[in-house]
């Protein structure tokens, strides 16, 4: 977020000034904010992803032992 505000701000300042190097470095710091938020969405889908990734793990092994207690349960003819 800091890094957002940064980049808000030296725009604003380039755009009233009008040099050209806080333009670019407006940019630059824009385009940094853009590959930072890349990368923490990037982490939070992996995050989210192992997790629903054990939630469906956890129940596959439920089902396989619920699966195994029946069959063990059941009275041979």
């Amino acid at each position: 977020m800091v890094l957002q505000v940064c980049a808000v701000a030296v725009l604003i300042a380039g755009a009233g000034v009008g040099h050209p190097w806080l333009k670019l470095l407006g940019q630059i710091l824009l385009w940094l904010v853009v590959i930072s938020a890349l990368i923490s969405a990037a982490q939070y889908f992996r995050r989210f992803w192992s997790h629903v990734d054990d939630s469906i793990k956890q129940r596959r092994r439920l089902r396989m032992l619920e699966a195994r207690k029946k069959s063990q349960d059941a009275v041979p003819l």
